[in-house]
C-alpha cells in the first residue's frame, strides 16, 4: 500500500513556515514508502509549472523527496500539490478537505483543493498606531445625536435616526475610556440614504451628519486624544442619483444617465443606453465605475485635489475599501500608491469575506495579489469571526479552533496577520449578541478571544452595550445609551484595557498548548508571557503544570491571585483565566 507523509505546517516538511518573502528560498520535503517518480505541480500568476523532486535518501521505511524553490519570479499565492508515479499507477497528495493546510490527503484522483503559500514584497511596515490599536466602527446615523436622543424618522424608504458627527465628538471621551484609539466611520459623503453607500458627491459631507467645519472639529478633537480616523471608501460604485450619474436630474450637472456627452459618461458601462447598465449586485441604484477610466482615476486618485488626497489632507489616516473583492488588483495598487505618497503612515483595509491570500470570487482560475505588499495591509477577518463564535458557544472544541487558526497563520504574511481586523460584528451580519443567543458567558469568551489574539480588534458600535439585532437592517439599531448592559460593557472595557496595558497582546508571538480539553495559548513579548485559558464546556479542573516546565508563579490579571505552577485550578463551565508569568 502506497503511503505519503507531509505536513505543510511543520518545518520538517516545509521551511520556512507560512508566507515567503520574494527572493527567498522555500524548501519542501515529503516522505513516501516506495521508490517512485515524484513531482510538484505549481499554479501561480505565471501559470502551471512542474518540477521533479530529488530523492535525498531512505530513512527507515520511507524515501525522502526534496525540492528547493526560489521565489524571485513570483508574487501572490502559489498553489501546489504532489504527483507520484509508482510503477503504472499515479497518486496525488494535496490539501485536506477543509483546505486548512497541515496534514493532507492522498488520492488516485487529481485533486481540486490544493495547498498554497503566499509570496509577498513588503514595501511598508503596517503603521504601529493601527497594529497596536483598538478600532471602533460607527454607523453614523445610529450612534449619537448632539442635541437629543436618537429617534426614528421615516424618510421615504429609509428610517433615519439622526446620528451625526457632532454626536460622535460628544462621545469621544466615552470611546477613549473604553480603550478605543481608532474610529472607522461608515460613509459620510453626500447621500439621501441612511447608510450612504450610494454616494452622490465624494467631496461633500452629507447634510444629515454635519458640515466640513464639524468634520475638521472631529479630526482636531480626535488628535487631542491621540485617536486616528479611517473613512469608508465606496469606490466601486456611486449612487444612481449622484452628480456623476444623475438619473433623476437632482443635480445641475449633466450626468452619465442623461447624455452620452456627459463628462462622466465613460465612468460607467452601459449595455444599452440609458437604462441597461452595470451595477453592484444587480441593484440599479448603484451603477459601477469603470476602474480603468483615466478621468475617473484622476478625479478619485491622481489629481492634486483628488478625493483620496482631499480627505487625507484633512486628517484622514486610512481607508476601508468597500467591496474590495470587486476592485481590480491594478486599481487597488493605484489606491495604495496614492495613499502612501500622501502619508506613508496611512493604512489601506479591504472588505473581504474570505481568506485574503486565497480569494476566488468570479472564477476558479482567478488569482489575486491582495496581500502581496502593494494593495491591502489589512482585511476583515471573517474566517476568524466564525472560529471565535463556534468555539465560544461550544460547537467547536479546542483542536478544531487551533486547526483553523493555524491555517490563517500559515497563509498570511506575518506583518499582515498582526493587522487583520478581528471583529465580532459588522453592519452586514447579525449582531454577536444575537448569534450567541444573548448568553453572556458565551459573549465573554468571544470578547476575550477577539481582544487577545494577534490582529487589530474591531468593536462594532453597540456590541459593547449588549445591543441585539438580526440581519440587515435589524443589525443597525440605534445605540442604547439609556439601556447599556453593564455586565457586557464592563467586560469589554476590562479586556480592552488588558490589551492596551500588555504589549504581549499587541505585539507578542502566540503558542498553543495542544492536546488539552481547554483552549490554551501563550502570548509572549520580550520578558512578558501571558497565558489565556478558556473552557467552553462543563466545569473541570486544569493542572497548571501543563503550561510550563519551569518553576514559575502565575498571577491572575483580573483578581491578582498568585498560583504555583504545581497548582490545580477549577474552571466553571464557559469560563476563562488570564495568567501572567512571574519568574
Amino acid at each position: 500500500m502506497f503511503e505519503v507523509i507531509y505536513d505543510s505546517q511543520e518545518l520538517e516538511y516545509k521551511r520556512p513556515f507560512g508566507a515567503i518573502p520574494i527572493n527567498a528560498d522555500v524548501e519542501f520535503k515529503i516522505k513516501a514508502n516506495h521508490k517512485c517518480k515524484a513531482k510538484m505541480i505549481f499554479n501561480s500568476s505565471l501559470g502551471k509549472e512542474e518540477y521533479d523532486l530529488e530523492c535525498l535518501r531512505q530513512d527507515r521505511d520511507y524515501f525522502i523527496y526534496y525540492l528547493k524553490l526560489n521565489t524571485s519570479k513570483y508574487i501572490g499565492p502559489i498553489f501546489y500539490y504532489f504527483k507520484f508515479q509508482v510503477e503504472d499507477k499515479i497518486y496525488y497528495y494535496s490539501n485536506n478537505e477543509e483546505l486548512q493546510g497541515g496534514i493532507g490527503k492522498l488520492s488516485s484522483i487529481k485533486p481540486k483543493g490544493h495547498y498554497h503559500f503566499y509570496v509577498y514584497d513588503l514595501k511598508y511596515k503596517v503603521p504601529e498606531w493601527f497594529k497596536t490599536g483598538i478600532t471602533y466602527h460607527i454607523f453614523v446615523d445610529r450612534f449619537n445625536n448632539d442635541s437629543s436622543t436618537l429617534e426614528t424618522v421615516d424618510k421615504e424608504l429609509w428610517k433615519v435616526y439622526g446620528g451625526n458627527l457632532k454626536g460622535i465628538i460628544n462621545k469621544l471621551d466615552y470611546l477613549k475610556d473604553l480603550g478605543v484609539s481608532i474610529i472607522y466611520l461608515s460613509p459620510i459623503f453626500e447621500s439621501e440614504s441612511h447608510h450612504k453607500y450610494d454616494v452622490e458627491d465624494y467631496k461633500k459631507i452629507t447634510s444629515d451628519f454635519g458640515d466640513l467645519e464639524t468634520f475638521k472639529e472631529l479630526v482636531s478633537e480626535m488628535k487631542k486624544r491621540d485617536m486616528h480616523l479611517i473613512l469608508d471608501g465606496v469606490f466601486n460604485h456611486s449612487g444612481s442619483n449622484s452628480k456623476y450619474f444623475n438619473k433623476y436630474s437632482k443635480y445641475e450637472t449633466i450626468g452619465a444617465y442623461q447624455s452620452k456627452e456627459s463628462p462622466y459618461f465613460d465612468w460607467y458601462t452601459f449595455n444599452s443606453f440609458p437604462d441597461d447598465y452595470q451595477c453592484w449586485n444587480g441593484i440599479d441604484t448603484l451603477p459601477e465605475h469603470k476602474q480603468d477610466n483615466e478621468d475617473f482615476l484622476d478625479y478619485l486618485l491622481f489629481n492634486q485635489d483628488s478625493i483620496v488626497n482631499y480627505w487625507m489632507n484633512l486628517g484622514v489616516e486610512g481607508w476601508r475599501l468597500d467591496a474590495a473583492d470587486l476592485l481590480t488588483d491594478d486599481f487597488l495598487r493605484k489606491v495604495y500608491a496614492v495613499a502612501k505618497k500622501n502619508n506613508p503612515n496611512s493604512v489601506i483595509i479591504g472588505e473581504l469575506w474570505n481568506d485574503g491570500t486565497n480569494f476566488r470570487y468570479h472564477t476558479e482560475n482567478e488569482i489575486h495579489e491582495y496581500m502581496c505588499g502593494c494593495e491591502l495591509e489589512s482585511v476583515t477577518n471573517y474566517p476568524l469571526h466564525g472560529l471565535i463564535l463556534q468555539y465560544s458557544n461550544g460547537e467547536y472544541d479546542s483542536a478544531r479552533f487551533i486547526k483553523g487558526f493555524y491555517s490563517l497563520l500559515e497563509n498570511y504574511p506575518i506583518e499582515y496577520f498582526y493587522s487583520l481586523l478581528n471583529f465580532l460584528g459588522t453592519h452586514d451580519i447579525e449582531r454577536v449578541y444575537h448569534l450567541l443567543e444573548g448568553n453572556v458567558d458565551y459573549l465573554k469568551l468571544a470578547i476575550l478571544l477577539s481582544l487577545s489574539l494577534p490582529g487589530v480588534p474591531l468593536i462594532y458600535y453597540g456590541d459593547e452595550a449588549g445591543l441585539d439585532g438580526a440581519g440587515d437592517p435589524d443589525n443597525r439599531r440605534p445605540f442604547p445609551w439609556t439601556n447599556i448592559n453593564s455586565e457586557i460593557y464592563n467586560h469589554y472595557r476590562s479586556m480592552c484595557h488588558m490589551r492596551n496595558n500588555n504589549d504581549a497582546f499587541k505585539r507578542g508571538s502566540i503558542y498553543f498548548v495542544e492536546n488539552s480539553d481547554f483552549l490554551i495559548f501563550k502570548r509572549s513579548y520580550e520578558n512578558e508571557n501571558i497565558y489565556v485559558i478558556l473552557n467552553n464546556s462543563t466545569e473541570k479542573e486544569l493542572n497548571l503544570s501543563i503550561l510550563s516546565n519551569d518553576d514559575i508563579k502565575l498571577k491572575n490579571l483580573e483578581n491578582n491571585e498568585v498560583y504555583d505552577i504545581k497548582d490545580k485550578l477549577s474552571f466553571d463551565g464557559f469560563s476563562y483565566k488570564i495568567l501572567l508569568e512571574q519568574i
